[in-house]
């Protein structure tokens, strides 16, 4: 088995908070996807027709590949202490890397839209960042077979609102307050989409550009009513930072509204991607019977998130 150099090219901070442990500015809800149309391409990137020839070189029979991420995703990707790509995306891929002779895995840092720009012109091969699936995605990228992490998502509320407004069911969100960015994602789409069916009752939705961990602190200081979020994280939040909320699991049916419950590896759309994806599935079939996806998810979470035991994996 080959050793894996991982290489990490370049660190964009974000100006956020940063958990001990799990190292994070952001939730693992960075990329809430469901059926939406995603804004990808929103930042520009520079002409890099002349990188994608280094970015797929290949060193004798082995076949660089750029992985590409934000480094801010709680658990997912993110810097630790000494300054290193670490969380259980970035180690799978490590795994996955080593049972992979024919390809080298690097990995670069980036803004979480350029992830796609970079797919897009060639300067990646491979995007993580605890993504999830739609249609338009699949329009234009390539997804393997098998997705790397399960968990459907709930709501993160401030205590003391249930006692004044129970939360039974999506239904019940009419009238409450809640935050969003404006880049097209899942969460922004679900809370607009409810508003248009629920003109007489509808969420009061407050507009910021600012990653999900400050969303988290400005719900726990109360500044609106709820969020989105994993029941995973709900500890790390409490240990790390002291936020404490009430959690509100929802029926299958309708946390799949809030966010597509899978994440994955994303890949460019090529014929070299499609033989990429066929070799990590491959490779993620050996992590499943070996152990490996869930001992890295119960690294992270303390909980087997790899979803290997559903029908559908």
């Amino acid at each position: 088995m080959k050793k894996r150099r991982a290489m990490i090219l370049s660190v964009l901070t974000a100006g956020v908070l940063a958990l001990t442990g799990c190292g994070s500015t952001q939730s693992a809800e960075t990329d809430p996807e469901a059926d939406s149309t995603v804004v990808e391409n929103a930042v520009d990137e520079p002409n890099v027709a002349d990188e994608t020839a280094d970015a797929t070189a290949s060193d004798g029979d082995v076949t660089t590949i750029t992985c590409a991420t934000d480094g801010h995703t709680v658990k997912f990707s993110y810097m630790d202490e000494n300054g290193e790509l670490a969380g259980y995306e970035a180690d799978l891929l490590r795994a996955i890397d080593e049972q992979l002779p024919q390809y080298e895995f690097k990995f670069e840092t980036t803004e979480f839209e350029s992830i796609f720009n970079g797919l897009d012109t060639g300067r990646y091969q491979l995007g993580f960042n605890s993504l999830s699936k739609n249609a338009t995605r699949e329009e234009k990228y390539i997804f393997p077979k098998h997705y790397d992490r399960y968990e459907a998502s709930g709501l993160y509320v401030r205590k003391g609102l249930l006692d004044e407004h129970p939360i039974n069911s999506i239904e019940d969100l009419g009238g409450l307050s809640t935050v969003s960015n404006a880049k097209g994602d899942a969460w922004q789409l679900f809370l607009e989409r409810f508003n248009e069916e629920h003109p007489d009752n509808p969420i009061n939705i407050q507009y910021a550009d600012a990653d999900w961990a400050t969303f988290y602190m400005q719900l726990y200081q109360g500044n609106f009513d709820f969020m989105m979020g994993g029941e995973s994280s709900l500890q790390v939040y409490k240990d790390e930072y002291g936020y404490d909320f009430d959690f509100v699991s929802l029926p299958d049916e309708e946390a799949s509204q809030l966010q597509n419950p899978s994440t994955w590896f994303v890949i460019a759309k090529t014929d070299e991607g499609q033989a990429l994806a066929d070799a990590i599935d491959g490779a993620m079939e050996t992590l499943k019977d070996n152990g490996t996806l869930t001992a890295l998810s119960e690294k992270y979470w303390g909980k087997d998130y790899s979803g290997i035991d559903r029908a559908d994996w």
